[in-house]
């Protein structure tokens, strides 16, 4: 398990890259990306998490890899124009 710290206070900070571990989607990778879909409400289960590949003690320290994000969402005031803002807020993360 990796205890990552979270919050406003770290907002705007850069990690360095002798600092991390590995490195997912960086400026040396090509494949990378993420898709935000707006879902029924009943078409989306709560706290469902999949991961796919290896995990992450199982890749070369100091390595480059290939992301992609899926995120299936639902809520009464979700709009599928919101699909755009929600791909974009999760570089803030």
């Amino acid at each position: 398990m990796y205890l990552v710290d979270v919050g406003p206070q770290y907002e705007g900070e850069r990690i360095r890259k002798s600092d991390f571990y590995v490195e997912f989607g960086g400026p040396d990778v090509s494949h990378k990306g993420e898709l935000v879909t707006v879902k029924g409400l009943d078409e989306v289960e709560h706290d469902k998490i999949i991961v796919t590949g290896p995990d992450i003690k199982d890749l070369p320290e100091g390595s480059s890899n290939s992301i992609f994000i899926k995120m299936d969402v639902a809520g009464e005031v979700l709009e599928k124009d919101l699909e755009a803002v929600l791909e974009r807020r999760i570089h803030q993360y």
